[in-house]
Parts: structure tokens; C-alpha cells; sequence
């Protein structure tokens, strides 16, 4: 087997390992998260839209360049 074939091989390992730890942080940041919204008295409701807003590409940069200014 050739160097790259090595490097490419660990890459791919790296990368499945990389996805499994991913999922497996995110449940413990989505419980924090929950956590942290009872601790502070927030309703799901209070981020209805939030996150979607965010997630649209470049609709935030409008509102952050009236912030800077």
C-alpha cells in the first residue's frame, strides 16, 4: 500500500469516527441546552422562528451590518 493509500485510508477512518463522536455531542449539547431553557425560564415558544432565520443563508447580514454601524 502507497503513502497516499494509507493517508486516504486514515482519513476515511477519521472521518466515520469524527461522525459517530458528532452525534453523540450533540445529544449532550441538546440536553444542556434543555436544561439550561428550564434553568432560565424560557418556552419553546419564545425561539419560534429563531432558528430557522438563522439557519437561511445570508438573511442575517443585514441585520448584523445594522448593528456594527
Amino acid at each position: 500500500m502507497s503513502c497516499i493509500e494509507q493517508i486516504k485510508a486514515e482519513q476515511k477512518k477519521l472521518a466515520d469516527e469524527l461522525e459517530g463522536e458528532m452525534l453523540k455531542e450533540r445529544v449532550n449539547v441538546l440536553t444542556k441546552m434543555k436544561e439550561d431553557i428550564k434553568l432560565f425560564g424560557f418556552k419553546t415558544s419564545d425561539f419560534k422562528g429563531v432558528l430557522a432565520f438563522l439557519t437561511k443563508p445570508h438573511t442575517h447580514l443585514p441585520i448584523l451590518a445594522a448593528l456594527v454601524d
